[in-house]
């Protein structure tokens, strides 16, 4: 699948998705079964989906800055039309085993808590529309997770549905949110 930015199309297929969702909440016989979109990644060998609400770009690695005495997950900071945006190695955040980048590498665009985050991961796979019935509750063993939302049957795949907010602590937020404002105007 070439990496390329979603654009207008993109936009477009969101609001269609959340028209769906509002028609489907109105039509008594789909009571408990909304359906939502996830972009779809791979990390490990498992998959991963986050609302497609909440998916902004997704690019190829890029040229980074490396900032000093920053989160090991933190791989670095990059420009993106006059942004700042921190790159978030998603396999150390999640406690996977790191693994080697590749200029194929792709950078998933998204916000979390109001800043701009590229979220590197082994590869994109789709995007999937997924009913509430389709979506069990994590289980117990994983249920302190703040950033495991669900877990997607669809056919013989599991997917864990991730919340973007849950992926950092508040103390980590802040540190990013230090580390993009001392570093705005290095990039400008």
């Amino acid at each position: 699948m070439p990496f390329v930015t979603m654009s207008r199309g993109w936009e477009d297929k969101v609001t269609s998705s959340m028209k769906l969702e509002i028609e489907a909440a109105d039509d008594p016989q789909n009571a408990g079964t909304l359906e939502s979109e996830y972009v779809t990644f791979e990390l490990a060998g498992e998959e991963y989906g986050i609302n497609v609400i909440d998916v902004i770009e997704v690019f190829r690695l890029m040229q980074m800055a490396q900032p000093p005495e920053s989160a090991d997950y933190l791989i670095g900071l990059f420009n993106l039309r006059g942004q700042v945006v921190p790159a978030i190695d998603m396999r150390i955040r999640l406690n996977l085993e790191p693994a080697a980048f590749t200029l194929a590498t792709p950078i998933i665009i998204t916000r979390i808590n109001g800043c701009l985050v590229g979220l590197i991961v082994d590869r994109v796979s789709e995007v999937v529309t997924l009913s509430s019935d389709m979506v069990a509750e994590p289980p117990k063993t994983i249920s302190n997770s703040k950033c495991v939302t669900g877990i997607a049957k669809a056919g013989s795949r599991l997917i864990f549905l991730l919340n973007l907010a849950g992926v950092f602590s508040d103390d980590e937020a802040q540190a990013i949110e230090q580390i993009l404002a001392t570093s705005q105007t290095a990039f400008i």
